[in-house]
């Protein structure tokens, strides 16, 4: 459980966020971004599974698409706002191909390091 409290941190964080998404509709905006953003920046330094990065992206895609498509229904946002859930999954994922490609050339450092230590 402590291994994952950040990870349990931003959940809540996020939760929290679509909560004020759905309260304050001409104002989803903010808490949107919130989410975006400290997903990024949490994964950023917490670098997860592909297959827990999927799940959580999808979660994310989801979950503020559905919020905003209803409030562009509703005449309470601009339809334009749906074009933020694919540009902040393309920040997102420009972090994961960051992270990924810092981890593997550590991983090659760390290899290299090693045979001149041997």
């Amino acid at each position: 459980m402590r291994r994952r409290a950040v990870e349990l941190g931003w959940f809540a964080f996020a939760v929290a966020n679509l909560l004020a998404m759905i309260r304050w509709e001409r104002w989803e905006t903010i808490p949107f971004h919130f989410i975006w953003v400290s997903l990024t920046l949490v994964y950023g330094f917490r670098i997860w599974r592909p297959s827990s990065t999927a799940l959580t992206l999808a979660f994310v895609i989801v979950s503020t698409g559905v919020l905003i498509l209803i409030d562009a229904t509703r005449g309470t946002q601009e339809w334009g706002e749906l074009f933020e859930v694919p540009l902040m999954s393309a920040m997102f994922l420009a972090m994961v191909w960051h992270a990924r490609r810092r981890q593997d050339a550590l991983g090659i450092a760390e290899q290299h390091s090693a045979r001149l230590e041997s």
